[in-house]
């Protein structure tokens, strides 16, 4: 043993953010210069809050969490590596720097040395809320309970939800009444965050820790003309949080200013929701309640029932070319936008049409939309760049476009407002829907099977149901079970079988052949049927149903159709020497 000790030192290395009712999961680096023997190592995760107003504080402990506890030990020389995990409660205070309060988390390291001064060190953790998903709900409010008095002035508005993330964006909209009695010259939007703290025994005291101001454009003022807003909010704002000795609130104030008049003035309480995690979605952004939104509802009904559509919600619905259609209105960075979609039964050429990122090449490439925006094309093989091509003249009217082999998601910047545009939105979703259906007419077999095209139409006809071209694939039934036969899959080098019996197959059957696989014994008298598909490709035999994959493509149909019933006769063999025979 060394006769002069030193004191190793510590890094904390943390695998994830620290939030309340999860897991800590991270590592202690120790590093020293010579063995280090230790009476014990200690690891807390402590809290503190620290309420303060003038003279008047108060502090306690809110947290005391022991993490590790070991010894006695020796460091042994160069690095060592601790683990941590330990759990936090989902009723943790976070952590929390304000006017008024401050809450502070620590993560306290302690090895105990004999004979020599200790080592302590501390690091300074930030302890996030559980995280939770926004409600969504929409909030309407005014300036006077009453709505308009006389030629007092008002306003009225609306938010799309009342919880908004940080790093979200605050949605909604204001109109204005009685423009022609007062001289409305600002509108301005304030959005702050107060201090609730039991500092004395005088009762809470309130301040403010957190301000926004916004302004919206207001010039020449039309009556009930709706005022929209799209505010983005900082990504580190403090969440709404309520403590048994304090409390943080927020408030978004709305205020038209008028000249030599009262001003008219909205309070509207809303929820900072905690931080989403690192990686999750963010909620979809929504639209906000329309200020006058009955005129809004006439104008979808009237456009509903010239069209033959629905109006089920906020959305137009319906079906036309054997495509499902809809039509709403939602609130994107361009403003609202209408947005249509369209589901359909998939062309299954891997075709895909989205925005050019610009980022890597494409094989084709479509200019859409007033701004000619450049669209790229991909999918399978040649067909798909053709399926594009043909579709480029329905998809110009849309100013985005995101379409797949069963889906189209188009946007059009209007804001639906008016019959007219929204009837021009709709009639362009319905000539879509048309010009799929032609593109999937029109669709012809891949190279390799325009000789095999007559077997595999056949094999259609025995299956019961129609032949899709695009990836030469029928999906039916045979003798009552659904059968699926696909004769190419991406590339054109792979097909597959599929078999799914009315009744399971015995568990104990259950395997995957191929090559030289060794058949299990509950293949019992079936195994002669297996060693033909296993010949073919790989075999999966599973209580569901049995599938033959290759990896060369099924040119001919009636050889899939005699592989099929092969198959079927395996399930009758399997199921007769199974326990319910």
């Amino acid at each position: 043993m060394a006769v002069i000790k030193s004191r190793p030192k510590v890094r904390l290395y943390l695998e994830s953010e620290v939030r309340a009712g999860q897991e800590v999961v991270g590592r202690l680096e120790i590093v020293a210069k010579r063995d280090t023997p230790a009476d014990f190592l200690e690891v807390r995760l402590t809290g503190r809050e620290r309420l303060s107003s003038g003279r008047s504080a108060k502090e306690r402990i809110v947290l005391d969490l022991r993490a590790v506890r070991a010894g006695p030990l020796t460091v042994r020389r160069g690095r060592s590596e601790i683990p941590l995990r330990f759990p936090i409660p989902a009723d943790a205070t976070p952590s929390y720097l304000g006017r008024t309060v401050r809450v502070e988390h620590t993560l306290l390291v302690h090895l105990s040395i004999p004979w020599w001064p200790d080592l302590r060190t501390a690091f300074g953790v930030t302890l996030l809320p559980p995280s939770r998903e926004a409600s969504a709900q929409p909030v309407l409010f005014r300036s006077a309970f009453e709505g308009p008095q006389r030629s007092a002035a008002y306003l009225e508005g609306s938010l799309a939800s009342d919880e908004v993330e940080p790093g979200g964006r605050l949605v909604g909209a204001v109109a204005l009444s009685n423009v022609a009695q007062n001289r409305y010259r600002a509108m301005r939007l304030r959005l702050s965050a107060v201090e609730h703290a039991d500092v004395s025994s005088l009762g809470m005291h309130s301040a403010e820790a957190f301000r926004l101001d916004y302004g919206l454009p207001l010039k020449d003022p039309v009556e009930g003309q709706t005022i929209p807003f799209n505010i983005a909010l900082p990504p580190h704002i403090a969440p709404s949080w309520t403590e048994r000795t304090w409390r943080l609130t927020w408030q978004l104030d709305v205020r038209a200013e008028v000249r030599l008049r009262d001003d008219a003035v909205a309070h509207v309480p809303i929820t900072i929701l905690p931080r989403p995690a690192a990686g999750a979605a963010r909620a979809p952004a929504r639209v906000a309640p329309s200020v006058g939104s009955e005129r809004l509802q006439l104008v979808w009904q009237a456009v509903a029932a010239s069209e033959g559509l629905q109006l089920d919600g906020e959305a137009l619905v319906g079906d036309r070319s054997g495509a499902q259609l809809s039509v709403r209105r939602e609130q994107r960075d361009q403003g609202i936008c209408l947005v249509g979609e369209l589901r359909y039964r998939s062309l299954r050429l891997g075709l895909h049409i989205a925005p050019s990122s610009g980022l890597r090449l494409r094989r084709g490439r479509l200019r859409l939309g007033p701004r000619r925006r450049t669209h790229a094309v991909d999918g399978r093989d040649e067909r798909a760049q053709a399926a594009g091509g043909l579709l480029q003249r329905a998809l110009e009217p849309f100013d985005r476009v995101e379409l797949e082999d069963d889906r189209a998601l188009v946007v059009r910047h209007a804001s639906g407002e008016d019959e007219k545009p929204l009837r021009a939105a709709v009639d362009a979703l319905v000539v879509l829907a048309q010009e799929i259906q032609a593109v999937r007419l029109w669709i012809p077999a891949p190279e390799v099977f325009r000789d095999g095209l007559q077997s595999w139409s056949e094999l259609a006809l025995q299956l019961h149901a129609p032949l899709d071209l695009g990836d030469m694939s029928v999906e039916g039934t045979l003798d009552g079970a659904s059968a699926r036969a696909v004769g190419w899959r991406e590339g054109g080098t792979q097909s597959s079988l599929e078999l799914r019996p009315p009744l399971s197959l015995p568990e104990e059957a259950s395997c995957v052949l191929g090559g030289a696989t060794a058949m299990p014994g509950a293949v019992g008298g079936a195994s002669e049927l297996v060693s033909g598909l296993v010949a073919v490709g790989e075999l999966v035999i599973a209580p569901a149903g049995i599938t033959l994959t290759s990896r060369e493509p099924l040119l001919d149909g009636m050889a899939a159709l005699e592989l099929l019933r092969r198959m079927g006769r395996v399930c009758e063999a399997l199921r007769e020497g199974g326990p319910y025979r």
